[in-house]
């Protein structure tokens, strides 16, 4: 791992493709690549987990789906 080598010891992962956590995706981050982080001597390798059902995640979604339903462009803060 090209971090690892450049001494980095610390590595905080925010998998931004996902907007929740599911099994291919917790199996690739926490076993795979933390495995991978290990080898090159990353101390702390951590993932963050999906934004899921977070409120602000859900009313930022919806009022987007409201934005667009009421044909306003502009887009307002949940």
């Amino acid at each position: 791992m090209e971090l690892g080598s450049k001494g980095v010891k610390d590595v905080l992962v925010v998998p931004i493709s996902f907007v929740s956590d599911h099994v291919e995706t917790l199996f690739e981050l926490d076993i795979e690549y933390r495995h991978n982080a290990e080898e090159a001597k990353i101390e702390n390798y951590i993932v963050m987990t999906g934004l899921n059902d977070s409120k602000t995640f859900v009313k930022c979604l919806a009022n987007l789906v409201k934005t667009e339903l009421s044909g306003k462009k502009e887009i307002l803060n949940p």
